[in-house]
């Protein structure tokens, strides 16, 4: 008889716990001068904040929590408290937006930003902005530069849609419009996503994705997108920005080209990180989480937050990178490890010595 298929969600490796504790976990929706925001804090609110902004066709749920719920990347950012942004329309459950409903612009969505900051009293943030959502916060950092601590981007823009790019999202919408969710329009996300190595080796990923975009309400997805082609050039005025910045690009992806150049836009090119990855695209942070882990840790370790993990801790973390296979991920399953530290033995993370890592 032929064994029935793996059904392929977005899920968690299974890992070994001497002790679990439950971590607080919010969800709520803000109401803003443009509208509604869900927004889901993970955490306890004492500790230091970071927010994150996903990339267009998915939402938090598919652009993060794959990665913060990786073993490693779990123990460095149980450190924080997270609070995961949902840009209108693009949350699970969202009902469909009447189509002459107006949609903020990617300034409105910025200053979105700002009032749920006062909504959660956040005086200071660690921004981590994927696709979209790096160009979103970089609008956030331009204008309020005194409340960004410190910045993560993996493909975005701090420049308007050239040409070809606006063509390109113009057809898309084009087919939004007409046709609505489709495979072809599912493609198109699932490209910008995860690299040609990537869906060939992991077709799995290739599922999930493309579910995950059909998943979209198809005029709320034409809004947001509509939103992020039309946005302002800030690369002029990206020398505002006084906070450290590390930033992810794969090789020949999506604005590589400009990321790579954007060093000498900031005020002292020294405070920027660019790191090129190679075989990997914008979600590279759900491709293979270990590609950036050790950097963020250096990063972080710079902004004053010394990260060490047990050798133990490591190790087990190496048994366990490939969580796609796994059991799937409830949002309610936020646990993580409290384990006692005092016996063991911490090696601290050591300087990556390549910005190009091949895998």
């Amino acid at each position: 008889m032929e064994k029935p298929k793996k059904r392929v969600t977005f899920k968690t490796p299974p890992t070994k716990r001497k002790k679990e504790t439950e971590i607080p976990h919010l969800t709520e929706s803000i109401e803003t001068e443009s509208g509604r925001v869900r927004v889901t804090v993970i955490g306890d609110r004492k500790k230091p904040s970071l927010f994150t902004y996903h990339d267009i066709g998915v939402n938090h749920r598919s652009c993060f929590l794959p990665f913060f719920k990786h073993p490693e990347a779990r123990l460095v950012f149980s450190r924080f408290c997270v609070y995961h942004i949902d840009a209108p329309g693009q949350e699970d459950g969202a009902t469909a937006m009447d189509s002459s409903q107006p949609y903020p612009d990617l300034e409105q969505l910025v200053y979105q930003v700002s009032q749920i900051l006062v909504h959660y009293k956040v005086d200071k943030f660690i921004a981590f902005g994927v696709g979209a959502g790096m160009t979103i916060f970089l609008h956030y950092a331009v204008r309020y530069p005194e409340q960004v601590v410190g910045f993560i981007g993996i493909g975005g823009s701090a420049s308007q849609a050239g040409f070809i790019e606006w063509g390109k999202f113009k057809t898309l919408l084009g087919s939004l419009s007409v046709f609505g969710m489709s495979e072809a329009v599912a493609n198109r996300f699932v490209n910008r996503y995860l690299h040609e190595i990537t869906r060939k080796v992991k077709p799995d990923l290739v599922v999930a994705f493309s579910k995950e975009v059909l998943s979209r309400k198809a005029v709320n997805l034409h809004k947001f997108v509509n939103a992020y082609v039309n946005r302002t050039d800030v690369s002029d005025k990206l020398k505002r920005i006084k906070c450290p910045v590390i930033l992810f690009t794969g090789k020949g992806s999506t604005h590589a080209e400009e990321i790579l150049q954007l060093s000498h836009k900031f005020a002292q090119p020294s405070q920027v990180s660019i790191l090129e990855i190679q075989n990997k695209s914008t979600l590279m942070l759900i491709e293979d989480p270990s590609v950036i882990i050790d950097p963020l840790c250096l990063f972080l370790g710079g902004l004053g937050y010394f990260i060490r993990l047990s050798r133990h801790e490591q190790e087990a973390s190496s048994d366990e990178s490939d969580y796609s296979d796994s059991q799937e991920y409830s949002e309610e399953d936020e646990e993580h490890d409290n384990e006692d530290k005092s016996n063991s033995d911490l090696i601290e993370l050591k300087q990556v010595n390549t910005l190009n890592t091949s895998g």
